[in-house]
């Protein structure tokens, strides 16, 4: 029943959107929410995540899946990873459009609920502007490297990110993009 009412809410809501589009921001928000709920390709995790760099920002949804944990024991660290698929865009005008996947792994101090942790990522990225502004990144796919410092609470996780995206210098020009920035992510 639960998956049913799911799927008619989305369809409900994108055939709404189309027929008004003074209804399209609140149709989007009851379709998102509506797919959470329904939750079909199983997500661990939702989040956000923000990032500036220069004149440019960048904002991200995140679907989250675990990855089997713990994936290793090391001494009183525990590597802990999840899968972070994101969709979203960096400014300013023309946005740029981005999906990118990376598995993120954290390093825990084992028995430590409150310790902070640190996390890293290596990814692949979609970027549908390769000229935007001053930067040249040549290609549409790029890969993207995160270094972070986050804290959880129950299911929620605040954290401090720094990435990195380029195409790793396999096409010039590649000036890249230098995000600082926050994310937050809550697990069901």
């Amino acid at each position: 029943m639960k998956k049913n009412l799911g799927l008619v809410l989305v369809l409900l809501c994108a055939s709404i959107a189309t027929a008004n589009p003074a209804a399209r921001p609140a149709a989007i928000a009851v379709s998102v929410i509506s797919l959470l709920a329904w939750n079909p390709v199983r997500l661990t995790g939702v989040g956000l995540d923000y990032g500036l760099d220069g004149d440019f920002t960048r904002t991200r949804l995140l679907a989250l899946w675990d990855l089997p944990n713990p994936l290793q024991h090391l001494g009183p660290l525990t590597l802990s990873g999840q899968l972070e698929l994101a969709m979203g865009q960096t400014g300013p005008s023309p946005p740029d459009l981005t999906l990118g996947l990376t598995p993120v792994l954290a390093w825990r101090w084992a028995n430590h609920r409150w310790a902070p942790f640190i996390e890293t990522g290596l990814g692949i990225n979609y970027i549908n502007l390769t000229k935007n502004r001053d930067r040249t990144l040549s290609t549409h796919f790029q890969f993207g490297e995160i270094l972070g410092i986050a804290m959880e609470y129950r299911q929620l996780k605040l954290g401090l990110r720094f990435q990195h995206i380029s195409n790793a210098g396999m096409v010039v020009p590649n000036d890249g993009y230098n995000f600082y920035g926050a994310v937050i992510n809550y697990r069901y």
